[in-house]
């Protein structure tokens, strides 16, 4: 699956990720090709959850932390907002998504 499409975003995330995970790299030895549309949300939702996961982890292993919430409307009055955190005594700063 993952030398078929050599450009593709996903292919070489996947590629880079199965290369560290021996599971995820059995699982993609399969003659499938894993790339509908339905299956690319669903990884690429799996993999956004185990980052969320993992931040959550650091943030409540710290003494402080900061929500930062921004909201804007464009001409067509879609708001937008971002979410993002603040944490650690070096204060690394994530983006967690544009809703």
């Amino acid at each position: 699956m993952l030398d078929r499409e050599p450009t593709s975003n996903l292919s070489s995330l996947l590629k880079f990720m199965a290369a560290r995970d021996s599971v995820l790299s059995d699982w993609f030895s399969s003659r499938c090709t894993w790339t509908s549309p339905e299956c690319q949300n669903e990884l690429i939702t799996l993999m956004a959850n185990a980052v969320t996961r993992q931040l959550c982890t650091s943030i409540r292993q710290t003494a402080a932390y900061t929500i930062l919430i921004d909201e804007s409307s464009d001409n067509s009055n879609s708001e937008q907002m971002v979410f993002c955190l603040r944490y650690d005594l070096f204060v690394t700063q994530f983006y967690l998504g544009l809703f």
